[in-house]
Parts: C-alpha cells; sequence; structure tokens
C-alpha cells in the first residue's frame, strides 16, 4: 500500500472516532429520580352503598348513615360532611369496609340534607336525603336513637324490633295474640331506652301470620 492510500485511510478513521467520542460527550446523562417520585399513585376506595339511600325522603330526625367501601379505611381519616352541617362520631366494623355515623344532634324536620364521604379530604361520594315534618321537643332523642340502634336485632317475650338503615325504619314483628299488649310492649321498650318521642320515628308494625 502506497503512502497516499495509508495517510487516506488512517485520516478517515481518525475522522470517524473523533464522532464517535463527540457523540458520547454530548449525549444527555439520564436524570436521577429523587426518592419518593416515579411511584404509583395510592388508589382511592370506592364506595359500594349508602344508608340513608340515595335521594331518600321521609328519614327520621335520627337517621344512622352508613357507608359500605370496596377495601379497608381502617387507620385512614374518613369523615362525612353534611349541608346543613351536623357532627357524626365513626364507628368500623372488623373488615374495615363498613363505616357507620352516628349522629351527634337532631336533624331538621323537612329539610334536604346533602351529605359528603371525606377520604383524608377528598370527597368520595356525595348524595341527597330528605327528613321527615314531624320534628321532635326531645333534644337527646339522637343520642337515645344511637343507644336503641346498638341493641338491635332484639327478640323479646312476643315481639321482635330490627332495623333497615336503608329506609331508616324500625320493624316490630308481632308475634303473639292480643296485638294491642304485644304492641305496647314493644313500645315499652322503646321508654325504657328513653325513647320519650316515638311518634318522630318510622316504625313498622308487623304481625306474624294468623295474628293479622
Amino acid at each position: 500500500m502506497d503512502k497516499t492510500k495509508r495517510i487516506i485511510i488512517l485520516t478517515a478513521f481518525g475522522f470517524s472516532l473523533g464522532l464517535v467520542i463527540i457523540g458520547i460527550l454530548l449525549v444527555p446523562k439520564p436524570k436521577e429520580v429523587p426518592t419518593g417520585r416515579g411511584k404509583t399513585q395510592e388508589e382511592l376506595p370506592k364506595v359500594v352503598s349508602v344508608e340513608p339511600l340515595v335521594d331518600q325522603t321521609g328519614i327520621s330526625v335520627t337517621p344512622q348513615i352508613t357507608v359500605n367501601f370496596d377495601s379497608s379505611i381502617a387507620g385512614k381519616e374518613v369523615s362525612i360532611e353534611s349541608k346543613p352541617a351536623v357532627k357524626f362520631t365513626l364507628g368500623l366494623d372488623l373488615a374495615g369496609t363498613k363505616a357507620t355515623f352516628s349522629l351527634q344532634s337532631n336533624l331538621k324536620p323537612g329539610a334536604k340534607y346533602e351529605f359528603k364521604v371525606k377520604y383524608e379530604s377528598k370527597t368520595l361520594f356525595m348524595w341527597n336525603a330528605t327528613t321527615k315534618s314531624k320534628g321532635t321537643s326531645q333534644t337527646n332523642l339522637y343520642s337515645a336513637m344511637n343507644n336503641v340502634r346498638s341493641k338491635l336485632p332484639l327478640v323479646g317475650s312476643g315481639y321482635r324490633i330490627s332495623y333497615d338503615a336503608g329506609t331508616d325504619q324500625f320493624f316490630v314483628f308481632v308475634e303473639k295474640a292480643p296485638l294491642a299488649t304485644y304492641k305496647g310492649r314493644a313500645n315499652g321498650w322503646f321508654a325504657q331506652q328513653d325513647v320519650a318521642d316515638l311518634a318522630t320515628l318510622n316504625i313498622n308494625y308487623v304481625a306474624k301470620g294468623s295474628l293479622r
């Protein structure tokens, strides 16, 4: 190989090597992701159902608010906000998926309430329910009703009492005759729990079979 060709080859090789080196130097280094970034955002729990029901009307002034979630909310900040405003206490079942909110005051009669389920400052769900027009002068009725519901379902002598939070109704099943006697005994049990105003509640009396 003559000297001229050798110089051309070496020059071309040197030029190519220089381009490679320049390319390496010019390619920016990938940025490091700071600790705590780039992680998947925590998925929020979903509200499966609420009680009283959405757009429910005729609820009493002392309903129990129940919210069912698709996953556990134990250890999380969960609350109910309402308009008009009222305060609640929170209770959870063992699985942590059913939240029960108990009133700390009576609701206003004949009023439409907007409820918001709050999860660590985020609104997960909102719905409305309207109270019946019948109010009460018993200011501690909410406290008495929270106590009553904690004891249900109840099996008494000749009657049974249960509560449906979805419709905010109590069911008194009379199982013995005469009806008036055992209906009176069920009402007497409510009175023993410091419930002086039964008229403001939604109570359904159901006679068993042939007793109707």
